[in-house]
């Protein structure tokens, strides 16, 4: 699924921490900790730190002075994107990803796990195949691609939700008391499909513009509706998905019904 989010970008077309920082404030976003909800993850406590960490890595790739070392020209526009969605084709192609990679690595001295080159990498390596996509008909392979192109070209922050919660492991998802604890498809609809569920390792979301949800466990027979990888714009979502942080190193991912739209 993709919507119309475009980030606050410099003249130059790329985001600066500031523009940041403005994009995810009082947006409308919904962060759980302890109990408390979080209107403004750039203020709280608990999240104005990272925020303005994240807010540095992007100041950084904003610089003038590191154009060539943080970004190359889109295929798409030829402005400026950043080397972590660039989709290497020879072994060269890694030195200068790498070179990004670590620029922003050494401005948090590598404590930060999570920070937007993450799962821009993820995405960057499914437009590489987009064949194993369309395996399950052209249109996916279609909606991959342009969702790529538009996380690329706009600069987004993507975080994910890969894994299960912490539930009984010796049942597969379709198995469990309530089928409902794994996130997975619970209604089919004309405008797309209805999720409900939890999954974890959101580490990012509270910062995120868009939250990918997929399942990094392995499948069996039976856990079809759970087969999902779904992006979910972390702003300005009809379906606001609720965050629920249970300490500062882990994230919890709850989603009530979230309707998305295949283009």
């Amino acid at each position: 699924m993709q919507s119309e989010h475009q980030t606050s970008q410099s003249p130059a077309g790329l985001r600066t921490g500031e523009q940041y920082l403005a994009s995810i404030r009082n947006d409308g976003r919904q962060v759980v900790y302890d109990g408390e909800i979080v209107r403004d993850v750039t203020s709280h406590p608990a999240f104005r730190g990272a925020a303005r960490s994240i807010a540095g890595l992007w100041d950084i790739a904003a610089d003038p002075a590191n154009r060539e070392l943080m970004t190359y020209p889109s295929p798409k526009t030829g402005k400026p994107v950043l080397w972590c969605y660039h989709v290497p084709q020879q072994p060269e192609d890694l030195r200068p990803r790498r070179r990004m990679l670590q620029r922003w690595a050494e401005h948090t001295f590598g404590l930060m796990g999570r920070t937007p080159d993450h799962v821009a990498g993820f995405f960057a390596g499914f437009a590489a195949n987009p064949a194993v996509f369309a395996a399950g008909g052209q249109r996916y392979a279609d909606n991959l691609l342009a969702f790529y192109e538009h996380a690329r070209d706009n600069h987004l922050y993507i975080s994910y939700a890969l894994a299960p919660p912490q539930i009984d492991r010796s049942k597969p998802s379709h198995a469990q008391s309530d089928p409902t604890l794994c996130a997975g498809v619970v209604a089919e609809r004309d405008g797309g499909i209805v999720l409900k569920g939890a999954q974890q390792l959101a580490t990012g979301a509270p910062f995120s513009d868009y939250l990918f949800l997929s399942c990094i466990h392995p499948q069996v027979p039976g856990d079809e509706n759970h087969a999902i990888s779904v992006a979910i714009p972390r702003t300005g979502a009809a379906f606001p998905v609720p965050l629920l942080v249970r300490d500062m190193m882990a994230f919890l991912f709850h989603s009530v019904p979230v309707a998305t739209t295949p283009r």
